[in-house]
């Protein structure tokens, strides 16, 4: 008796198993590339609300100074601060993908997440900073204004739900950061202390900065819109 009723729960157990595998490979997210979409826009449009601006460096970004420029001996610091964006020239969006898989949680349990993830560019992006020199020849600091041009920056955004908590989720992953061939930093005003700041300015250095800006403001934007604004997308079973 006892041996039945392993082998029928066995059987019940692997039946519910292999429903649940060909119930979400043959199902597919209805119209996701629109859903996707119009939460990235709405997310555009509060950023525009909160002003572009508002996309700024949390940190600093300090360099050490030690360069020779036409028998000029450069030594000292650099430090770059309060950066924030100046402007973009276009947005886009590309790549929309779905996904309807099963994963462990920390607990070791198993859930069913159904999500969409994209890539969101953004092109000729300009950051600006305040720009402080300390030369160790000079008792005095000297304050400029810098801005460098990115041609690319390339975030993955992602929207995802948990199938059995229904609970909503985004996450954020900046993919590059493209520096331009010949790009250097801009100063003002310009002399022959930031021609020497162009020449060492490293623009991956920018890389943190423009990071955060997805995990700190796009994704909880994204999140909020997704969980009360905009519904997600149905279940399509076998099409």
């Amino acid at each position: 008796m006892f041996r039945n009723l392993f082998y029928l729960f066995f059987f019940l157990s692997a039946s519910a198993v292999y429903c649940q595998i060909q119930w979400h490979s043959r199902s597919r997210l209805m119209d996701f590339d629109k859903y996707y979409r119009n939460v990235i826009q709405e997310t555009v449009y509060e950023v525009e609300k909160r002003g572009w601006s508002s996309l700024r460096f949390n940190d600093n970004i300090t360099q050490t100074l030690g360069e020779v420029l036409y028998d000029w001996h450069f030594n000292g610091s650099v430090t770059y601060t309060n950066g924030f964006l100046v402007s973009v020239q276009q947005l886009q969006v590309t790549n929309t993908q779905q996904f309807i898989n099963n994963r462990t949680l920390p607990d070791n349990s198993t859930a069913l997440f159904a999500g969409v993830q994209g890539r969101f560019f953004m092109r000729d992006t300009r950051v600006g900073f305040d720009v402080y020199v300390q030369l160790l020849n000079e008792d005095k600091p000297q304050w400029y204004t810098g801005i460098y041009n990115h041609q690319t920056v390339e975030f993955s955004l992602t929207i995802q739900k948990n199938l059995r908590t229904n609970e909503m989720s985004t996450s954020s992953t900046l993919q590059s950061l493209s520096a331009g061939i010949g790009n250097r930093m801009v100063y003002m005003p310009a002399n022959n202390v930031t021609e020497a700041l162009s020449r060492v300015y490293v623009p991956s250095n920018n890389w943190n900065g423009i990071r955060d800006w997805g995990t700190a403001v796009f994704a909880p934007i994204m999140l909020d819109i997704a969980k009360n604004h905009i519904a997600f997308p149905k279940f399509c079973l076998g099409c």
